[in-house]
């Protein structure tokens, strides 16, 4: 074999040089598509799409959705938007629900987010909406119904108390026999009493008198009586409960039957 043909490629090593460029080619291709698959999958880890995420918050404003399916879902953050949004929009009766299941969850936000807009609105002139929106927000809140709520109620009692003293006994209502938050209305009506003035203890006082004579409502007492005094209490100290001594008739006789059940 002469020198030409030992260097000039022979019709099968051209075949084999371009069969393995076309493997290192599919090779190359393969592996940056897999590196540029890993990136994108990499970036979506990281950075999450914004839209994958419903709002619910906007969902809940726009009556889109079931405040019972998305509660679990809703950050504190969602939450107090939502209030926000709620109270832009004047409290409207369509959007009573989800506020109302929200201040039973956390009266604390309603309370934190709602007090300043009843507070700026005493403000400025009375007109009609916007004593419908006082009296909503009053309302909300007093719908969280436990010391928070109540604190709040109060605070706002001693800054106009004939409006804001029929709350009291609004939220004692709400609680009552309310056993999903294991509050004890009577309990509240204890803690509130003495704390603001003579109207709003008035105003206790005849809740107490109402609810404190139904069947429910006397079993209520005792144990809140019982849980206040940290056992059942004697004779002297029931003359001097600060409730009690108020009444005009005294120890109800129902009281002193169930206060013995319930100490058993």
């Amino acid at each position: 074999m002469d020198s030409n043909s030992s260097s000039t490629p022979t019709k099968q090593a051209v075949a084999r040089r371009r069969l393995i460029q076309s493997l290192i080619g599919g090779i190359v291709v393969f592996g940056l598509g897999v590196i540029t698959l890993w990136a994108s999958q990499s970036h979506s880890i990281l950075q999450p799409d914004s839209q994958s995420k419903p709002d619910y918050v906007q969902n809940l404003l726009n009556k889109q959705v079931n405040i019972g399916a998305v509660i679990r879902q809703l950050t504190e953050d969602d939450m107090k938007r939502f209030l926000r949004g709620v109270a832009d929009r004047g409290l409207p009766d369509e959007l009573a629900d989800p506020l109302y299941v929200i201040a039973i969850n956390r009266s604390d936000l309603v309370s934190a987010e709602l007090l300043p807009r009843v507070e700026a609105e005493l403000k400025q002139q009375p007109s009609a909406s916007r004593e419908r929106l006082i009296e909503n927000m009053a309302d909300a809140i007093a719908y969280g119904g436990d010391e928070r709520s109540l604190d709040t109620l109060l605070h706002l009692a001693e800054i106009d108390t004939s409006r804001f003293a029929p709350t009291i006994p609004l939220l004692l209502r709400y609680t009552f026999g309310r056993d999903v938050t294991g509050q004890n209305s009577f309990s509240l009506a204890y803690y509130a009493f003495g704390k603001t003035n003579q109207v709003v203890d008035q105003a206790i006082l005849r809740w107490v008198e109402d609810y404190g004579s139904t069947h429910n409502g006397v079993r209520y007492w005792a144990e809140a009586i019982v849980k206040l005094n940290k056992g059942r209490p004697s004779e002297e100290k029931l003359l001097t409960d600060p409730i009690i001594s108020r009444l005009p008739g005294g120890i109800p006789s129902d009281l002193r039957v169930e206060l013995q059940n319930v100490s058993r």
